[in-house]
């Protein structure tokens, strides 16, 4: 055979080879083969590169149920450092082209890859780097947790994001995942919040009405006695960490069975009509209740986040106009039809955030106004013949008036 024949041979089985061996799923494809990441034990984020060539295979594991899972998984690892906590995020590569993945998911599981656990499932969670995951895992020291991630509803693609692990404090863990687990509130007459968190927190299975999917929700409850008629407040807002940036809240009383799950009956919910930050968390008031307990449930919205978050109950029905907002006002024409004036006694300009709120404790209306001439008006011709409470927040006070549409 010429020496030529013999070369042109050996560089079209070369080639091949290449084919093939480019046509191959990932070492990763699998949990078997799965990448040890390294975890910076001081919590620095150290990216790593994620590779999907294009011929990843599903690798057998039931289904996650989040990201629109439809198959092509690759694997990763990582080692519980001595804090007792790690986190895994992923993020965007670091430039913008046709091989940049720019959504995904991810799933956490403990145990081996012959016995596989799912911890938590993720889709969008980071919420500084949306869409893309993070996860906090508390477990013991030097224990291997198994990391699996995919392109949302993706198959066949090839690409790049990236991913990091790192050492944090455990965190705050949710003992309070049911109803009949609910952590008493104590009624104040200003905002004395408490900190709450949904780590490790499940779906409690119970309905809710329209305000979105109460899954991985947490309980509380507020007691009220018989000696008088109370209004309520209840508010959510971040923690410093800011680990929970947006929530929804529900609050519920309890029937006569008696039964904490099955006895609940919702009054309302709320998602985005917070005071204290005004942004992204909740604030329903409850009027003219006595003598019954009223459950608070609160979940992150869409179940994208895992942290902290303050919430508070207040007494609002202890607190006089006078020595509640600086600005005393006066309100006409009472009952209204199209429109409502607030006459100030002082002549200053104030920004003001104005909620109205119906008999039910359910938002109807919300605006912010300011202050000319010691006046505003405020238009209500699009609320249903009925009594109200108009509530008044001038940034540090807040004060509630009854107000009737004919």
């Amino acid at each position: 055979m010429k020496k030529t024949t013999i070369d042109l041979i050996q560089v079209t089985l070369l080639f091949c080879c290449q084919i093939l061996f480019s046509q191959a799923p990932p070492a990763n494809d699998l949990c078997s083969g799965a990448i040890a990441l390294t975890v910076d034990p001081n919590g620095g984020c150290t990216y790593e590169t994620v590779t999907f060539n294009g011929y990843e295979t599903d690798s057998g594991i039931t289904n996650p149920d989040c990201a629109n899972y439809v198959g092509d998984d690759i694997w990763f690892s990582a080692v519980v450092p001595s804090t007792g906590a790690i986190t895994i995020e992923t993020n965007k590569d670091s430039f913008s082209g046709p091989t940049s993945i720019d959504n995904g998911g991810m799933a956490i599981y403990t145990g081996d890859c012959n016995n596989l656990v799912l911890y938590e499932c993720n889709d969008d969670g980071n919420s500084t780097l949306a869409p893309f995951e993070k996860i906090t895992f508390s477990g013991t020291i030097g224990e291997t947790i198994y990391i699996r991630l995919w392109q949302n509803n993706v198959l066949d693609n090839a690409g790049t994001h990236r991913i990091c692990a790192y050492a944090v404090e455990p965190p705050l863990e949710a003992t309070n995942d049911n109803c009949d687990t609910a952590i008493q509130l104590t009624l104040n007459t200003s905002c004395s919040p408490i900190i709450g968190s949904n780590f490790r927190a499940t779906n409690s299975g119970v309905a809710v009405s329209n305000c979105g999917n109460g899954n991985d929700d947490v309980w509380f409850k507020i007691v009220l006695d018989d000696t008088k008629d109370y209004d309520i407040a209840i508010e959510t807002y971040e923690d410093t960490d800011n680990s929970i940036t947006d929530a929804v809240m529900a609050v519920y009383s309890e029937n006569e069975s008696g039964n904490c799950t099955a006895g609940l009956s919702e009054i309302t919910c709320d998602d985005d009509s917070g005071i204290i930050t005004n942004e992204n968390f909740e604030r329903i008031e409850l009027f003219g209740r006595r003598n019954e307990t009223i459950f608070v449930r609160i979940w992150s919205l869409d179940n994208l986040e895992t942290g902290t978050f303050n919430i508070c109950a207040t007494d609002i029905s202890s607190l006089d106009d006078k020595d509640f907002l600086s600005q005393d006002f006066v309100l006409f024409p009472n009952p209204a039809q199209s429109s409502v004036n607030l006459k100030f006694k002082s002549g200053t300009n104030n920004n003001l955030d104005i909620s109205i709120y119906n008999i039910q404790g359910k938002l109807v209306l919300r605006t912010q106004k300011i202050i000319e001439n010691s006046h505003l008006q405020l238009d209500v011709s699009n609320l249903s013949h009925g009594f109200y409470f108009l509530k008044v927040y001038d940034g540090l006070h807040t004060m509630s008036k009854k107000l009737i549409i004919k």
